[in-house]
């Protein structure tokens, strides 16, 4: 996850942010229960840092379109980002959001199978997109005890795509 500005903000030509350099700046949140709240929420403290949080927004359409309009500005994982705006990588302390898919043990139905295998190459084209930035990738997928498997089939745990919401 990162910063998302608009074009005319101070930040929007930056490389990378640090989150302490951000105190004072209006934000524009999720609602406090969502997985990205909660993590921007996270980060924010391991940085020892603080935010003004001026909006809290129920969707995510919606929030893009208050920092669009200069309200404020957000983090956000970066497949999220309208072309429009600017996307800042955090350089230390970046909000994490892990999505995690989990299949029972048995065999994995088609469907399923599908969306872990377009899932991995979600993951996997992030990975490659970010190369030389201060974003780091590490979308895996493993079994049911953890391990790392390359077969997104039978008896698969979880696949963990932290790399393409980072």
């Amino acid at each position: 996850m990162g910063l998302v500005v608009p074009p005319s903000h101070r930040l929007a030509g930056r490389t990378q942010v640090d989150l302490t350099e951000l105190a004072g700046e209006p934000f524009v949140e999720a609602s406090a229960a969502w997985g990205t709240r909660v993590a921007t929420d996270r980060a924010f403290v391991r940085a020892g840092a603080t935010r003004t949080i001026r909006y809290e927004i129920g969707d995510n359409r919606g929030l893009l379109d208050f920092v669009r309009h200069g309200l404020g500005i957000a983090t956000v994982p970066r497949l999220f980002v309208d072309p429009d705006l600017v996307f800042v990588p955090i350089a230390r302390h970046a909000p994490q959001l892990v999505v995690s898919l989990a299949t029972a043990d048995r065999d994995v139905s088609m469907p399923a199978r599908e969306l872990l295998q377009a899932s991995r190459r979600l993951a996997d084209e992030y990975r490659q997109s970010t190369v030389g930035s201060a974003a780091t990738a590490s979308g895996r997928i493993t079994d049911l005890s953890g391990r790392p498997t390359e077969r997104p089939s039978k008896r698969i745990g979880s696949c963990t795509l932290s790399s393409w919401l980072r």
